[in-house]
C-alpha cells in the first residue's frame, strides 16, 4: 500500500511545525464548530420551550417537566461554554509555539546547513563532470 502523503521525517524540526500547525487549526475548527453547535442547542431548547409552554392540552405536571429539561440542556450548554474556549485556547497556544519553534530551528538552524550541504555537493558534481567530459573516449571498431 502506497501512500499519497508524505510525511516529512527526515527533519525533526519540520515535523514538529508541521504537526503544530495541524494542531492549531484543528484547535479553532473545533471550537468554531463546536460554538455553533451549542447556540444551535440553545436556540432549539428554547423553541420547544416556547412550544411546550403553548400546549394547553398537557397537564401542568408534564408541562413542568419538559420545561426543566430543556431548562437543563441550556444550563448543561452554558456550564460546558464557560471552559471549552479557554481548553481549545490553550490547545491552540501550544500548537502554535510548536509550530513556532519547530519552523524557527527548521529556517534558522537546519536549512542554512543543508544550502550549504546542496552547493558543496552541486560543486564536486560539477568538478566530476569536468573531469569526466575531458576523458577522451575512442571510438569502438
Amino acid at each position: 500500500m502506497n501512500s499519497s502523503l508524505s510525511v516529512p521525517t527526515d527533519n525533526p524540526y519540520k515535523l514538529m511545525a508541521i504537526v503544530g500547525a495541524v494542531i492549531f487549526v484543528f484547535s479553532l475548527y473545533f471550537l468554531l464548530s463546536q460554538t455553533y453547535k451549542y447556540n444551535d442547542i440553545v436556540f432549539q431548547a428554547a423553541e420547544k420551550i416556547s412550544i411546550i409552554a403553548a400546549q394547553d392540552e398537557l397537564a401542568d405536571g408534564v408541562k413542568k417537566d419538559r420545561i426543566s429539561i430543556e431548562n437543563k440542556k441550556i444550563e448543561v450548554v452554558s456550564e460546558d461554554r464557560k471552559y471549552f474556549p479557554y481548553i481549545c485556547g490553550v490547545i491552540a497556544a501550544l500548537g502554535g509555539l510548536l509550530c513556532g519553534i519547530g519552523f524557527r530551528h527548521w529556517i534558522f538552524e537546519v536549512y542554512p546547513d543543508e544550502q550549504a550541504i546542496r552547493k558543496e555537493q552541486l560543486k564536486s558534481l560539477r568538478l566530476a563532470n569536468r573531469a569526466a567530459s575531458r576523458v577522451k573516449l575512442g571510438k569502438r571498431t
